[in-house]
């Protein structure tokens, strides 16, 4: 596992995590903990900045607006630069606040990813909001950076490149979520089973929480970059 000790993960207690002697010594504990962890991070995940915002700063809820969708781009082309940038240090925050505490608990193998995975699904499916929420898509991004930096600047180069080239947000999102599995394997060769496991899942998760704007990318009706989504959806109820 040295070769996965960047980011956070380099931080010696949060190798193994706080409350477990070491990996494996235990198996009734860890899963415990690991269970812990998974409740935690999507706990984190189900607090919705864009939500949050859009109703203590501008009386609305996002969600009746726009693409309908609880996230930084649909907020951006809604309520502007202000609320998207509350958005984005609300949804960062939270990822950092669910990977620390779950690799305190568990460490950066267990505890890391599973945060990684399940503040996605809190995020896509929050509990205080209805379970309607975003395409998790920057939780997954600062996720990623705390616990392999060097595979995020990859990704963040190719989210980069594909908004460059063709002006939709929802392409680069696909392209960086279907390459994060596969740059964990080009960086560290042998990467273990569960840490793999849910690198898949997360990419998963986040491409098929994409599935509207592949199917408006089909039909021709994606809003590019940029561009300003009136409202049209049904006031807040």
């Amino acid at each position: 596992m040295n070769g996965f000790m960047i980011g956070f993960g380099a931080i010696p207690g949060f190798q193994t995590g706080f409350f477990l002697p070491s990996e494996g010594a235990n198996w009734t504990g860890l899963v415990l903990l690991c269970l812990a962890s998974a409740v935690f991070s999507y706990l984190c995940g189900s607090v919705n900045s864009a939500v949050l915002v859009s109703r203590g700063l501008f009386g609305k809820d996002i969600r009746s607006f726009g693409s309908g969708n609880a996230g930084l781009t649909n907020m951006h082309r809604v309520f502007g630069v202000k609320g998207a940038a509350l958005t984005l240090v609300g949804d960062m925050l939270k990822a950092v606040v669910a990977i620390l505490g779950s690799m305190s608990l568990v460490g950066y193998l267990y505890g890391g990813n599973l945060a990684l995975l399940f503040c996605v699904i809190g995020h896509a499916f929050p509990c205080f909001f209805g379970f309607r929420g975003g395409k998790g898509v920057l939780s997954a991004a600062t996720g990623i950076c705390c616990l392999s930096p060097v595979v995020f600047l990859v990704l963040i180069a190719l989210f980069l490149m594909m908004v460059l080239s063709t002006k939709y947000v929802s392409v680069g999102s696909i392209t960086a979520a279907f390459f994060y599995p596969l740059m964990l394997s080009a960086f560290f060769g042998a990467v273990p089973f569960f840490m793999l496991s849910t690198a898949l899942l997360t990419a998963v998760l986040v491409i098929f929480l994409h599935r509207e704007n592949v199917r408006r990318l089909i039909h021709g009706e994606e809003k590019k970059f940029g561009q300003k989504e009136p409202p049209k959806a049904e006031e807040d109820k």
